[in-house]
């Protein structure tokens, strides 16, 4: 009986700990991360920009109105952090246009969710990413662009941070199909 009684304490010591923990990007080139939720406190360590780090829970400052986030290495500023519900959502498949234009902007085999978050963060002001997982890669688009031109402006505004981004059209299944179909019936004709 006592041990059962001691398992639920320390459930409900651990379980709050985690439902409060948080994804979140750090937003600013350097952040200092503090031993307490103070100006005044010794610096622990930092984070630099884009760096994924874990919330523990939000706190008030000891010496000012200042919000805190408790990391696992120390405090750091609120002001500083995106956290992962603040940042866009990547669209599901049943958003996408398949007629409309798309920017593709990277390709890559990293499956760890940070990287994600990374690529959510740099894209904070949009509303139109999509994730496409294939066997063996993830791509990242900007889609549904109602005009060329349109996805060639945010080319050229993107072009810093995706060098290599290209406009295209995202393909659906429909779309593959039918490129298959019509390479079987050029070469029959030839």
């Amino acid at each position: 009986m006592i041990n059962n009684f001691k398992l639920i304490c320390m459930a409900s010591l651990i379980i709050p700990s985690i439902l409060l923990a948080n994804t979140a990007v750090v937003n600013t080139n350097i952040l200092l991360v503090k031993k307490k939720p103070s100006n005044q406190s010794t610096n622990n360590r930092y984070y630099e920009m884009n760096k994924v780090i874990n919330i523990q829970e939000k706190v008030d400052g000891l010496d000012s109105d200042e919000q805190w986030y408790k990391t696992p290495n120390g405090y750091v500023k609120a002001k500083y952090i995106l956290l992962e519900d603040e940042l866009p959502k990547f669209i599901s498949k049943d958003e996408v246009d398949y007629s409309k234009y798309a920017l593709q902007l990277i390709v890559y085999k990293n499956t760890v969710v940070q990287s994600l978050v990374k690529l959510r963060k740099l894209l904070k002001n949009e509303d139109n990413i999509y994730l496409e997982e294939t066997k063996n890669v993830y791509v990242i688009y900007l889609v549904n662009f109602d005009s060329y031109r349109n996805a060639l402006n945010k080319s050229n505004k993107l072009k810093r941070i995706f060098t290599t981004n290209f406009i295209t059209k995202v393909k659906n299944d429909n779309n593959i199909k039918n490129e298959v179909e019509e390479n079987v019936n050029s070469k029959n004709i030839i």
